[in-house]
């Protein structure tokens, strides 16, 4: 599909604003992912490239996770290997650059798009990275950067924008800054005097990123914060066009409860005595002294009358109600002077009073925490703003690079009085703070996620915001449930689970390990790589594994791996997610046509994916396989220890043999299916017999004379006549080569940066072969080739195939719109046969058409062709007046008439096969 423009993305310019509850208020352009979407089908077509293989022939033992729009990888791990000096940042820079030069072709971009960014050595890890440039235009999203361990390289992160070249040119903005500040302002319907400018307009580049191509736009980026509301927004204006690319929202808001006062987390576990870390004490009228993180205070003589107030050098407490609540007394010398608000306040000053203690008090227990989990983080060396008692709405707190906290009311209780709360908008700060900048980067959920964990861990309780509400202790959220990526992908929140659910499963499994102190210390400093190295909720499982590394060689484990790998897998993270499996399966297919009568012999290699992790064996392995699809018989496969082979039993020319294997583990359960995708018809396909081959187009040296047409839809639109002629480009699910040479015929092929793959909603299109005239002495008749489509349900989009313009294969429809989510996706180069005798006996002519029709909803990769043969085995008495069989194709789902069964389930599953299963909510 031919890309439109536009998009948005949460873009970090000193710190975004997260609050605890609320939509944010956000535009974003048609068709942009809203997260990191990774198929394992794409993953392992990727994982197929060119440029990756002699990255592996060349390094050795490496994992790689892709951008599938990009097509480069977001991250890279393995065994690494040795480097020089790092000890200085011009050393460390020096190798980085030796790097990137030889690994451009992963990069996909030249070294004069690179500047240098920062070296960071926390951790034991070297960190170096590079800015994107386009000439002098900073390019969004762009972050690339190496990582050093044990003095080895270890992991990249090419996480590039390549090809801009190709769709801009800064030379075409026709809108200044002022002119790109008025179209965000009138956008937005924000009058300029009440409106702050954090930073000037500033011309850049910036990526549409879609699931799986990428559109570039020359953008001016404003950033402007309301002053007669709650908003702060981010806009990016084309500099062509001035139209809004897409405009987000920086201030967060989200559902949350936090109610803590001091110590009891929370209103409803009634009054505690907590110290007054840290807090500002005016002593006997005279001098200003700072409490201890322990509140201790120094003075002269045997006692004296001390005056203080929520506030200290680290938080500069501020209330919007009222003034802040002084407390005056008398303390003796070794003695402890307790604030206590007098009983008789009225209720609502007497709640707003506390907010300002317990904000005090939680918002220094959660920098204590994070300092302790990373000592430099520079946004604890500055002087924050806590404000409480916010009453332009209830039930919310946000985090805008102060924290802010909301008066009792709508059901809530003072957000300020809720410890969980406090120390989740403190946990937004601690995330933006520590990110390396062009490495790390302010994802929304990511962030929600690690905020959550920070509260949770703080307290020892998944269950956080006990108390948000005034009604009962229930939790806001809970990270302890089973949320899995991408299954749960939803508001930011709700997905921020997912993380922080891995990250929690993660700390008790430590615990169990390593004891408490240890096992809590151990998943708090994986929280802060996270913070410091991760750009979405998929790329924290490298980070942790590579802070848990202990030698500079990622392929040969970590102390922690296996560990680590089931409580991510928990969550649809890392190897151990469901789609990875317990096991890998591998088939060869046969290729070409077996003589009649020969039998096939058909061999299966099975292992344990993660060896290092896990038991288990693959123990026995049965071929279900029919000749014609009559009469399904399951034979048992010979062979053990992973490695399985099975003779099926030749046939007379003309067959066509299926076949799909099934395997078992040691306790005898199903332990996977091949082939997996087809699911109109689930198996392999081999053709016996020596036909004379009447046509045979393979599109090396030209497109076979195929033709294709656009029958419904706009023809004045690029690409609703998506057919395409040349070589596949392996997105939106197409394979990423030709079953045999260069070429194919498919639904958009992806020629160019901007198409994408997926055919296009609303149309109806064709390809047809040119009309092949059979011998005169024709007899059975054979229409035969390779296919690896992807289409939805039928009930939704249709694919079929007609000869001579009756149908004679369309892929599966369901009936029930609930149920229609039974897509068919091919994962090989499926042979597919179709005995289409009955339909030539007439003239003797055969014409074979392609066809799709879909709707306005999902839309993937389409046909994809190679290899089209009309066969025909001569002087067999069958000719136009002899006696015809009945049609033995694949069969129909609908709509015509077919010849065989389908004696077997359906569900199958693909070369990575599992039997861990993904435990859920």
């Amino acid at each position: 599909m031919r890309l439109a423009a536009a998009v948005t993305v949460l873009t970090l310019s000193a710190a975004p604003a997260y609050a605890l509850v609320g939509e944010p208020e956000q535009t974003f352009a048609e068709g942009e992912r809203q997260h990191r979407f990774a198929r394992d089908v794409v993953q392992n077509r990727l994982d197929q490239t060119v440029a990756w293989q002699d990255f592996l022939t060349r390094r050795g033992d490496w994992t790689a996770m892709w951008d599938e729009a990009t097509r480069t990888p977001a991250r890279f791990w393995g065994e690494g290997w040795a480097v020089g000096d790092l000890s200085t940042d011009a050393a460390a820079f020096a190798e980085a650059w030796t790097i990137v030069a030889q690994e451009s072709e992963l990069l996909g971009l030249t070294l004069a798009e690179l500047t240098e960014g920062v070296v960071d050595r926390q951790a034991g890890i070297t960190t170096v990275s590079f800015f994107q440039r386009f000439g002098d235009l900073a390019v969004e999203h762009s972050r690339i950067s190496l990582r050093f361990k044990a003095g080895r390289f270890v992991m990249g992160q090419f996480e590039s924008m390549p090809g801009i070249g190709a769709t801009i040119d800064a030379r075409a903005a026709a809108l200044d800054a002022d002119k790109a500040r008025a179209n965000a302002l009138a956008e937005l319907g924000w009058a300029w005097e009440y409106v702050t400018e954090k930073s000037a307009p500033e011309l850049v580049v910036y990526p549409v990123l879609r699931e799986q191509s990428v559109d570039y736009r020359l953008a001016w980026r404003t950033d402007l914060r309301a002053n007669d509301r709650v908003s702060w927004q981010h806009s990016w204006i084309d500099a062509v066009t001035g139209e809004l690319i897409a405009s987000r929202e920086q201030i967060r808001f989200a559902e949350a409860t936090v109610a803590v006062e001091h110590d009891d987390r929370y209103p409803q576990q009634g009054l505690t005595t907590s110290p007054f870390a840290r807090v500002w004490t005016r002593v006997d009228d005279s001098m200003d002294v700072a409490a201890d993180h322990d509140g201790v205070i120094e003075f002269e003589g045997d006692s004296a009358e001390v005056v203080y107030a929520a506030g200290s050098p680290h938080f500069r407490v501020r209330t919007h109600t009222g003034d802040l609540h002084e407390f005056t007394g008398t303390v003796e010398a070794g003695g402890t002077l307790v604030g206590t608000l007098t009983e008789g306040m009225d209720a609502t000053d007497h709640r707003r009073a506390l907010a300002q203690m317990d904000t005090h008090v939680a918002a220094h227990a959660a920098r204590a925490r994070a300092l302790s989990i990373n000592p430099n983080f520079p946004w604890a060396a500055q002087r924050a703003t806590a404000w409480v008692n916010d009453d332009q709405m209830q039930c919310n707190a946000f985090f805008d690079g102060s924290i802010n906290f909301m008066v009792q009311g709508g059901g809530c209780n003072n957000t300020g009085r809720v410890a969980d709360v406090v120390a989740h908008e403190y946990g937004h700060g601690f995330h933006a703070y520590s990110i390396i900048q062009g490495v790390g980067a302010f994802d929304g959920a990511l962030s929600e996620g690690v905020s959550d964990y920070l509260a949770a861990t703080m307290s020892g309780d998944p269950a956080t915001a006990r108390g948000f509400f005034t009604q009962g202790t229930g939790p806001l959220r809970d990270i302890a449930q089973n949320r899995v990526w991408p299954d749960d992908v939803s508001e930011i929140h709700q997905t921020g689970i997912i993380i922080a659910g891995a990250l929690w499963d993660t700390r008790t499994a430590l615990i169990d390990a390593l004891g408490t102190e240890a096992g809590i210390t151990r998943a708090d400093f994986f929280l802060g790589q996270v913070n410091a190295r991760a750009t979405d909720i998929p790329t924290a499982y490298p980070e942790v594994m590579l802070a848990d590394d202990d030698n500079g060689n990622l392929a040969d484990g970590t102390p922690n791996g296996c560990l680590i790998d089931d409580a991510f897998g928990l969550h649809g993270l890392g190897p151990a997610a469901t789609a990875s499996g317990l096991f890998t399966l591998s088939h060869e297919l046969f290729d070409g046509r077996l003589e009649g009568g020969v039998d096939l012999d058909i061999g299966l290699a099975a292992e344990l994916t993660r060896p290092e992790c896990t038991d288990g064996s693959i123990e026995s392995a049965v071929v279900r396989w029919s000749h014609d699809g009559d009469d399904w018989t399951e034979l048992p496969m010979d062979g053990a220890a992973g490695a399985f082979a099975a003779v099926v039993p030749g046939a007379a020319d003309g067959t066509i043999i299926r076949y799909v294997i099934d395997v078992f583990d040691a306790a005898g359960n199903a332990a996977g299916t091949l082939p997996n995708g087809s699911f109109s018809d689930p198996w392999y396909e081999v053709f016996v017999g020596s036909p004379v081959v009447v046509f045979e187009a393979t599109f090396e040296e030209d497109d076979g004379g195929f033709r294709s047409e656009l029958i419904v839809g706009d023809a004045n639109t690029e690409g609703a006549n998506d057919w395409q002629w040349g070589t596949p480009g392996g997105q939106a699910g197409d394979p990423t080569a030709a079953w045999s040479g260069d070429n194919i015929w498919g639904n958009d092929l992806s020629p160019l940066e901007n198409w994408n793959g997926a055919y296009q909603p609303n149309i109806h299109n064709v390809l047809s072969s040119p009309i092949v005239t059979l011998p005169d002495d024709f007899g059975r008749t054979y229409v035969q080739f390779r296919r690896w489509l992807n289409v939805e349900d039928g009930y939704w989009d249709s694919a079929w195939i007609e000869v001579n313009g009756a149908t004679i294969w369309n892929q599966h429809a369901s009936t029930d719109e609930n149920e229609a989510s039974k897509h068919h996706q091919d994962t090989h180069w499926a042979l597919r046969t179709y005995d289409v005798t009955d339909l030539v006996a007439g003239d003797g002519t055969v014409s074979i058409s392609w066809h799709l029709r879909t709707d306005g909803g999902l839309q993937l990769g389409g046909w994809n062709l190679d290899d089209v043969r009309v066969l025909t085995f001569p002087g067999d008495g069958l000719g136009p007046d002899g006696e015809v069989p009945g049609l033995g194709g694949d069969g129909c789902e609908a709509g015509c008439s077919a010849s065989g069964s389908r004696g077997f389930g359906l569900l199958g599953l693909l070369g990575l096969v599992g039997l861990v299963v993904r435990r859920r909510r």
